[in-house]
């Protein structure tokens, strides 16, 4: 929404899944190379207003986003194994 031409927010939803730099590129950025806010707003002027419990993790400690189609050679179902998002998850 915009007010008197200032931008409102009113739920920033950000979820993502890598991040990483230009030189190295997200494959080799190690865990938590970006870490999650651990204070909220007032404290940290840029934190947010509630924490997530419990907090979610980049890659590759995440989830993948599953596909929702068939693999496009075999036709079969394309299964993840996100067993290693749960790795090093506290």
């Amino acid at each position: 929404m915009r007010g008197n031409g200032v931008w409102k927010i009113k739920a920033l939803r950000y979820f993502p899944f890598w991040h990483g730099s230009f030189a190295e590129g997200w494959q080799k950025t190690p865990i938590d190379f970006v870490p999650m806010s651990k204070v909220c707003y007032p404290q940290d002027p840029l934190g947010p207003d509630a924490l997530i419990d419990p907090q979610p993790r980049l890659w590759p400690a995440t989830d993948t986003v599953p596909f929702h189609y068939p693999h496009p050679v075999t036709g079969k179902p394309i299964v993840l194994d996100n067993s290693r998002a749960r790795e090093g998850f506290k």
